[in-house]
């Protein structure tokens, strides 16, 4: 921060280094082959610092055009989603909701940083009900399976109970992939181990559920082989 001569008034820093890095930012994830090879650690990373950053109540806003700014950034979060490879969005976003970075934000700022990440979250399965032959369902579904597993059965029952956004979210995008493959779902699931054990990981539990509420809702694919592989396409921006 800046402070005027005589140290009364605030001045706020430039916001052009910002709007510098942020433009290039943008720019690159408008090369696909750029953009599709960003690895998912690296994607991870930037997204969460993207967010944490319009989540920081002493960030963005004190430079100069700082509002300007926090749209550049919402702008720069859809185009990421858009463009860069949506297995690894969908796994970076999942990683985030069950590990949000609270030392960097401090407690009381997670539960705003979750509703960021259930906003993603929302934009990528939104487009679900699309083709994409560079989604794969069974990655998503084992990053599905790795949150429930992450929760554990009674953590899993206490969200619930407390109706859990995050949570929420998650059985959400599990239902419009059932919504999509339906009974052909279980043809994803092969990587993901103890469907016959007993018990069943929960991801099966809620896999069956899901598929009888669409079944009595008839909104089952009429084909077997309907919704084969889903796609993400463009929808509305993050904030």
């Amino acid at each position: 921060r800046q402070v005027a001569e005589g140290g009364e008034n605030f001045v706020p820093p430039s916001s052009r280094g910002c709007k510098f890095a942020l433009n290039a930012l943008l720019q690159g994830l408008g090369v696909e082959d750029l953009a599709m090879g960003i690895p998912q650690g690296t994607l991870r990373t930037a997204i969460s610092l993207l967010l944490c950053s319009l989540v920081d109540e002493h960030g963005l806003l004190c430079f100069e055009q700082g509002p300007t700014l926090v749209r550049a950034v919402n702008v720069l979060i859809a185009k990421m989603l858009d463009a860069a490879n949506k297995n690894y969005a969908f796994a970076a976003l999942l990683h985030l909701l069950r590990s949000p970075p609270s030392k960097s934000l401090g407690q009381d700022a997670v539960p705003k940083f979750n509703d960021l990440v259930v906003k993603c979250l929302i934009k990528l399965t939104k487009g679900l009900d699309s083709t994409d032959v560079n989604i794969d369902i069974s990655f998503i579904l084992l990053c599905l399976h790795d949150y429930f597993m992450f929760l554990g059965v009674e953590e899993i029952r206490r969200r619930s109970a407390a109706e859990d956004k995050p949570l929420r979210m998650v059985k959400t995008i599990l239902h419009q992939i059932c919504k999509l493959v339906g009974y052909n779902v279980y043809q994803y699931t092969s990587s993901i181990p103890g469907r016959h054990a007993q018990p069943q990981p929960i991801i099966f539990r809620y896999i069956d559920i899901n598929l009888k509420m669409l079944k009595e809702m008839n909104q089952l694919p009429t084909d077997d082989g309907a919704g084969g592989v889903g796609g993400v396409g463009g929808v509305g921006g993050v904030g």
